[in-house]
This record gives C-alpha cells, structure tokens and sequence, in this order.
C-alpha cells in the first residue's frame, strides 16, 4: 500500500531522471547537445502550460479524466490497518519505477531531439499529485493505492492524521 501522491511523484521523478540521463549519455557520446537552448526555453515553457492544464483537468470532476471523482469513491480504511512509515524514496526500488527510470534513459538517448517531449507524461503525473494533495488538505483525508490486492488501482482514504489515544484514569498524571 501506498500514498496516490507518493506514487505519482515517484514516478514523475524516476521517469524525469530517466529523461536527464539518456540526454547527458547523448551529448557525452556525440558531442553535442541534442536540443538548442531557446528550444529549451520553449519546452519548459510547454511543460508549465501542459503542468497547469493537467492540474485543471484532473481537477474539474469529467467523467473518465478527472482524479476528483476518484477520490470521492474511494473507501475508508478499517481502524486496524496499519499504514505503510517508511520514507516514499524506498518507491524508486521497487518495479515499476526502474523501469521508468530505464525506459525514457533510452528513449531520450536515441531519440534526440524528440526526448523532451517525453517530459509530458511526467507533468500528466506531476498534476495528479498536485489534485491529490489539494484533495488531501480539502477533505482532511490521505489517498491510498494497492489495499485490495486483487486491484491495486482502488483507492482507499484514511484520517490525515491518526486519532490521539485516550487516556484512562490509570494514566492520569498525578496531582
């Protein structure tokens, strides 16, 4: 089990990563680089502006495209699950994620010039992150992937943060 926004940023980041070194593997091997720096510019330009439009997208509650519907489906935990402590990073080591590491490294190193728009699959998943986590905070509720083992895609919700425990008259501290 894990957080819908861990997912999505993890994959953003292995897959970005993955875009950065297939292109320095390119420049190092043919010796130039394969993008010009005002495309540069205009990429990242069309990164921003394909990173809101996803956002509003995933947002805005359409039938098949929107993350919101999503999350207002999804189920509550029981009490007694216990929710996964260790830091998101661990992620990157588990499959998919080198795989989206691998892929796009690829990719980018025989593609060339085409590599940067390989970017916009990572804004499509940064954008997802950027909805949950708005959900997130809106609704008081952490969004999770993989409680049903048999579909991982389910989403389940737990409380932001866990009730404090209650104290009996035995833990009371003396007056």
């Amino acid at each position: 089990m894990v957080r819908f926004v861990h997912h999505e940023l993890m994959a953003s980041v292995a897959w970005l990563t993955g875009i950065m070194v297939g292109v320095t593997a390119a420049v190092v091997v043919r010796g130039s680089g394969p993008v010009r720096g005002d495309t540069v510019a205009q990429a990242v330009a069309l990164v921003i502006g394909l990173f809101v439009l996803f956002t509003l997208v995933h947002a805005s509650g359409l039938k098949h495209v929107s993350h919101k519907r999503d999350f207002e489906t999804a189920v509550a935990l029981p009490s007694d699950v216990r929710l996964p402590s260790n830091s998101p990073l661990y992620l990157l080591l588990r499959l998919p994620y080198p795989l989206l590491f691998l892929a796009p490294g690829v990719f980018a190193f025989f593609l060339g010039n085409d590599s940067l728009f390989m970017a916009l699959l990572a804004t499509e998943w940064l954008g997802s992150a950027a909805v949950a986590v708005w959900w997130e905070h809106r609704h008081g509720r952490l969004v999770w992937r993989g409680y049903v083992h048999n579909e991982p895609w389910r989403l389940a919700y737990s409380p932001l943060s866990p009730p404090p425990p209650t104290r009996t008259a035995t833990d009371a501290p003396p007056a």
